[in-house]
């Protein structure tokens, strides 16, 4: 699909998502921002920086495509994860934007840890 506008970004994130069955609060937490970030992107406003690029590339006669697959596949499950709680990481609430401390990953028993 040929990407001319900020929208047609926010169209396809939105088909994207729903087809992979995922809520906007969970893609925002895979991508580490905040739901209303990803509700404004695909709203077609969140994406200033983006519609400055497209018009760079519109006006040097250049466009982008993106390849939508025929049939979704549903992304891996993000590999840090364990490790970053495990380390006790801080974790952003989506939804409030506050820090919150993640609890440290624990052991399953019986599996040599």
């Amino acid at each position: 699909m040929r990407v001319k506008t900020v929208q047609d970004v926010g169209n396809l994130v939105h088909d994207q998502r729903k087809a992979l069955g995922m809520t906007q609060a969970q893609l925002a937490a895979r991508v580490g921002t905040s739901r209303l970030w990803t509700n404004q992107v695909e709203s077609g406003h969140g994406g200033a920086a983006l519609a400055r690029v497209l018009a760079l590339l519109s006006a040097l006669g250049l466009s982008m495509n993106v390849d939508v697959p025929e049939h979704p596949v549903a992304p891996a499950p993000d590999p840090t994860d364990v490790p970053a709680r495990a380390a006790g990481a801080v974790a952003t609430d989506s939804d409030t934007g506050r820090k919150m401390p993640m609890p440290k990953a624990r052991p399953v028993p019986g599996k040599g840890h």
